[in-house]
């Protein structure tokens, strides 16, 4: 497994697509497409995460190993992150993921995370 999540994805053009683990502004991966569509242009392995509040809120983390790509989303923070809701440690939690500083620690045996395998997207 990679040791932390990137918010910046290198693209085989030696261009770099970021990906702002925040929500609720236009700037924002709001869904798969960017990935399914860039499949085969990821110059690197990496694991990313990005978060949307429609039609409900999910975290959802990609991953991608070098060959394929992987996701998997999250509807209640509260189970996946094991803290009570409203608490002062959930607070600090959700400041953190929103600055992209996640502990990718989180991920290890979580039985919230499912991971699920991607393909490339045809128009």
């Amino acid at each position: 497994m990679l040791d932390n999540f990137t918010h910046i994805i290198d693209l085989k053009d030696d261009t770099e697509y970021e990906i702002d683990p925040r929500f609720g502004e236009d700037e924002y991966v709001d869904s798969l497409n960017f990935f399914k569509e860039n499949i085969n242009n990821f110059k690197t392995s990496f694991i990313t995460y990005f978060q949307v509040d429609e039609p409900s809120y999910s975290l959802n983390f990609v991953k991608y190993d070098g060959q394929n790509l992987f996701h998997a989303e999250v509807d209640y923070l509260d189970d996946f992150s094991g803290l009570e809701d409203e608490s002062d440690e959930y607070y600090n939690f959700m400041n953190d993921l929103d600055k992209g500083y996640l502990d990718i620690k989180l991920l290890d045996g979580n039985s919230w995370v499912n991971w699920k395998k991607l393909t490339l997207k045809i128009n």
